[in-house]
């Protein structure tokens, strides 16, 4: 698979682009989609393993006269990826936290709090990111969509769509907001109390 691409040029100068034109683009995606011809149709029949097909096809048993050979999918494929998914699960599920942080920020007397609050967040995070991840990565794929305010979009609607974007904005700057006021709280009481 060849992809044409502008390079630099003799004299060190970066292109405007990497894509000269449409067409070029065009012969970018074509070489792309060739190239996973193969990977796509092992997906797929990986898929279909899972979703509890029969192995063979019954039209194509019956053509070659075999159509009396048990045709069962006994769900192999399903037990398979759950005992690899297992060890991962043991992973997240079999520690209290992922992580342990250690904080020099405030009263002795209260980092031992502070470290498990750190901790715990941290860890909820990573676990939530997992989760959210686990759910939405294949309705992305079935709708061929690279955001959530695309899968928004497909699904219900541009109204739904510019809602999501608009409460995002307001709550990305209160929350702007709240992380500059609240350290300049901080410092403007330690000013004051060292006065």
């Amino acid at each position: 698979m060849s992809i044409e691409l502008e390079t630099i040029a003799e004299s060190g100068k970066a292109p405007r682009t990497r894509i000269k034109d449409v067409k070029s683009a065009h012969s970018i995606y074509m070489a792309m989609r060739q190239a996973d011809d193969a990977s796509s149709l092992d997906r797929v029949k990986i898929q279909s393993m899972l979703d509890g097909e029969p192995p063979y096809s019954p039209n194509q048993l019956k053509a070659l006269g075999q159509g009396y050979r048990a045709n069962l999918n006994f769900g192999e494929a399903s037990a398979a990826l759950e005992t690899a998914l297992s060890a991962y699960s043991d992973l997240v599920n079999s520690v209290d936290k992922l992580v342990s942080v250690k904080t020099s920020f405030g009263d002795p007397s209260q980092r031992l709090e502070w470290e498990n609050i750190i901790s715990e967040e941290f860890h909820r995070t990573v676990l939530a990111r997992v989760f959210v991840s686990w759910i939405f990565i294949k309705p992305y794929y079935t709708y061929n969509v690279v955001s959530i305010y695309e899968f928004l979009e497909k699904r219900f609607g541009p109204q739904s769509r510019q809602a999501a974007s608009a409460i995002f904005l307001v709550t990305r700057a209160l929350a702007s907001g709240t992380r500059l006021y609240v350290p300049y709280r901080d410092w403007e009481t330690d000013r004051k109390s060292t006065r």
